[in-house]
């Protein structure tokens, strides 16, 4: 076989484990071959990110976004700002982020969002910064599934634009009690099929090497303990949420697709 030719049989074959990995994640960690360590913790941001996008387009639009232009920076800088202000647990206000059902703490195509706990206390601000508290959950969940197989994980990778947020890479810290890193590039789907074409072109002799080599990291952030206890008391309020209202989520699913 010629170099190309092999080459292009190498790259074909790592092109077949690339589209393997991006599986949705909850089919890749819970599926029929179980848990795996090696799956992305990017998809979750994937899938849970554009929620926090949509409020921030509609139901914050205007005020942050005039406050943003008026000092020069991003939106989203701006929303930061603000949801730094407000403590971790959002004053006692839950969010539940399954807008198109739930892949964790199971599968559940009929789970639904929820806010839990509004007062006349809370602010829009609040309502933002449970979002990313409730998404926290989910990635928490995932650390507690690993942990009941003994696959108990000290350090979490995020990727993505919405690990540009330190503070919601804070909030993920303290939610799930573990140090976490970010990836400095945040294009990583690019990036990862880039690292599988020069693999397949011979520049790197495998995929272990070529991450070496090209992912760099961020410094690590660490839990805050009092942050950590307040949202270990949360997120037992967030599961016992989930379970009492599934009842609820298939009656409100079954009347929605009528």
């Amino acid at each position: 076989m010629g170099t190309l030719a092999a080459a292009k049989a190498k790259t074909d074959e790592l092109g077949r484990w690339a589209e393997l990995s991006g599986e949705i994640l909850s089919k890749r960690t819970f599926g029929e071959d179980g848990p795996d360590l090696n799956t992305s913790l990017a998809d979750l941001e994937q899938l849970l990110g554009p929620l926090l996008e949509q409020f921030a387009a509609g139901f914050l639009r205007g005020s942050i976004s005039q406050q943003a232009e008026r000092l020069g920076i991003e939106t989203f800088e701006m929303l930061n700002r603000e949801i730094s202000k407000i403590p971790p647990g959002s004053d006692g206000l839950l969010f539940l982020p399954f807008f198109s059902g739930a892949i964790l703490p199971e599968w559940n195509p009929d789970a639904r969002g929820v806010f839990l706990g509004l007062t006349l206390k809370h602010t829009r601000i609040h309502l933002a910064r449970s979002i990313m508290e409730g998404t926290a959950y989910v990635l928490r969940d995932m650390v507690r599934h690993l942990s009941e197989i003994g696959l108990d994980p000290t350090r979490i990778i995020l990727a993505g634009g919405g690990a540009r947020s330190l503070v919601w890479q804070q909030i993920k810290t303290d939610a799930t009690n573990r140090r976490t890193v970010r990836c400095v590039n945040e294009e990583v789907t690019a990036l990862g099929a880039a690292i599988i074409s020069a693999v397949g072109c011979g520049s790197y002799n495998d995929i272990e090497e070529a991450i070496k080599k090209t992912v760099a990291l961020s410094s690590d952030l660490i839990p805050s303990p009092s942050s950590s206890e307040a949202y270990g008391r949360l997120y037992s309020i967030y599961r016992e949420a989930y379970e009492a209202l599934k009842p609820a989520f298939s009656k409100i699913a079954m009347f929605q697709e009528n």
